[in-house]
């Protein structure tokens, strides 16, 4: 019974936090920033000699022993989280902490720690930001996840019935399940829920994992008919939902966000979680870019509304002028004209391995539209066309990675 009560005064925090002025918010972030900084710097080692450095993936993990406060090794970390990826049994504790691993879209898995208490403000928030009915209104949710946790399983209720499908299974398998389940809110990686169509008829549609791209979210949303609703959420936390006005936004009534500006709407985001206290998050650097919605929300929340995500800074292509200087082109100009070429292409993969070759996956029947759309693409943007090479095969990809439709395998920028 403490278990529920938390979670529901968690729901109820987050449900009002939503409601703040935007100057309330803001205080409340600074004291809670405060505090945080003072608990970091008396509990872990790391933070001690280091509070306030700019840090990022890389230097937590090389760090991650002395990182984190429940003194967990690295290697007992990864040796958990590892044994439940090869058993597929992810119930296990340690110290009475869960232990995650993320699936490494840059090549460089993370590790995550949460503590019983943690866990129940991450459930408290997700029934608050991310389902369309109250947790005592009786639901059902398909989570089709790499890797199931305790995280998800402490939510399960007499009213909300969680159903995990494993994306490691067999995908005609996974559809006759997710039909006989029937869910009521459906949540899924992008390329998985292009699968599920027509299998459920779900009030709601969550996109997670992968970067919802224009063209999936276009596309979806016609077979669907609805809108496609989003949880931005990483080894670093919950960082981000979709409001009922289809607007997502950032959960800065549980973080700071700093940005690292691209250009004028893109930014990098740097974020200071303000209640992790297992692993603390404090201005550690995502590798993600973000794009900042110009207005504020109808839904009158006071946090950060974003446009989209676009994608990994590892996403971000590059275009030669005439001239042979490279300059960036965002991966959205290119997922536009993806669109433009046919809404209806389900499955396509771009990859840059060169500044003047792109290397193209997509069915026969839309070769020529893309190419066209491209070529006008680089015209407009005064650049060289690069090297189409249209592939007959989809790239190569291992069981249950994340996929990344259109990004970059050069260094040169």
């Amino acid at each position: 019974m403490n278990k529920k009560l938390s979670i529901l005064s968690h729901y109820i925090r987050a449900k009002r936090a939503m409601r703040l002025s935007k100057e309330a918010l803001v205080k409340r972030q600074e004291r809670q920033k405060e505090w945080m900084y003072r608990f970091a710097s008396a509990h872990s080692p790391f933070y001690r000699e280091r509070a306030g450095e700019l840090i990022n993936k890389k230097i937590m993990m090389e760090n991650f022993s002395t990182f984190n406060t429940a003194n967990i090794s690295k290697e007992r970390a990864f040796d958990l989280a590892l044994s439940a990826e090869r058993s597929r049994s992810f119930d296990q504790l340690l110290n009475g902490i869960t232990v995650g691993l993320s699936s490494g879209t840059s090549g460089n898995r993370g590790l995550f720690l949460a503590s019983e208490k943690e866990r129940m403000m991450w459930c408290g928030n997700i029934l608050a930001k991310a389902l369309p009915h109250p947790p005592w209104k009786r639901q059902k949710i398909a989570l089709f996840l790499r890797a199931n946790s305790p995280l998800y399983q402490t939510i399960n209720s007499k009213t909300l019935q969680f159903a995990y499908f494993d994306l490691l299974e067999d995908p005609e398998r996974l559809i006759d399940r997710v039909r006989a389940f029937d869910p009521d809110t459906l949540v899924a990686p992008p390329s998985m829920l292009n699968l599920l169509v027509g299998s459920c008829r779900p009030s709601r549609v969550i996109s997670i994992a992968e970067t919802l791209l224009r063209t999936d979210k276009v596309y979806l949303e016609a077979a669907f008919s609805q809108p496609i609703h989003q949880i931005y959420q990483a080894t670093e936390g919950f960082l981000g939902f979709t409001c009922s006005h289809g607007t997502l936004h950032l959960n800065e009534d549980l973080l700071i966000v700093e940005k690292e500006w691209i250009d004028g709407l893109r930014f990098s985001p740097i974020i200071t979680d303000l209640y992790r206290t297992t692993q603390p998050i404090i201005r550690y650097q995502l590798d993600d870019i973000l794009v900042a919605k110009s207005e504020g929300c109808p839904c009158g929340c006071p946090y950060q509304a974003l446009e989209q995500i676009e994608g990994r800074c590892d996403d971000l292509l590059t275009a030669q002028t005439i001239d042979g200087e490279l300059k960036p082109l965002f991966p959205d100009f290119v997922a536009r004209r993806i669109i433009a070429a046919s809404e209806w292409i389900q499955e396509y993969e771009i990859v840059q391995t060169d500044p003047l070759e792109w290397r193209i996956f997509v069915a026969p029947e839309f070769k020529e539209s893309v190419a066209k759309q491209l070529k006008e693409l680089f015209i407009e943007i005064n650049c060289q066309l690069p090297n189409l090479i249209f592939l007959s095969a989809p790239f190569p990809r291992e069981k249950g990675a994340k996929v990344r439709r259109i990004r970059r395998e050069h260094a040169s920028l």
